[in-house]
């Protein structure tokens, strides 16, 4: 499964006023549609916008490869980037996680 990301306008329909954020996606690739993904690495991801006090926005885009069961993820596993909180950054940031799919081979 590709990399798959909404639109601009999802992630800043609307802003949590506490903490500056907007809505987040994640996603996933790698498992099977008969046998799921429980015996076997995942490439998994998270995107999420975030407006500051000055109302600038960032989107930070995270991946990582979850091992099969029962092995757990290392927090120094996980890479992240931020982008410009644009149309421009988002299609940034899908490309940066598109690449680091296909480098992962899941």
């Amino acid at each position: 499964m590709e990399v798959s990301l909404p639109s601009y306008e999802w992630f800043t329909a609307e802003f949590d006023k506490a903490t500056g954020l907007g809505n987040c996606w994640s996603g996933s690739s790698g498992t099977d549609g008969r046998q799921g993904g429980f015996d076997r690495p995942l490439f998994e991801y998270t995107v999420h916008i975030r407006r500051d006090a000055e109302k600038n926005q960032t989107i930070t885009a995270s991946h990582w490869i979850r091992p099969a069961w029962p092995l757990t993820l290392s927090p120094d596993a996980v890479e992240s980037r931020t982008f410009p909180g644009t149309r421009e950054g988002l299609a940034e940031a899908a490309v940066w996680l598109a690449q680091a799919q296909a480098d992962s081979g899941l």
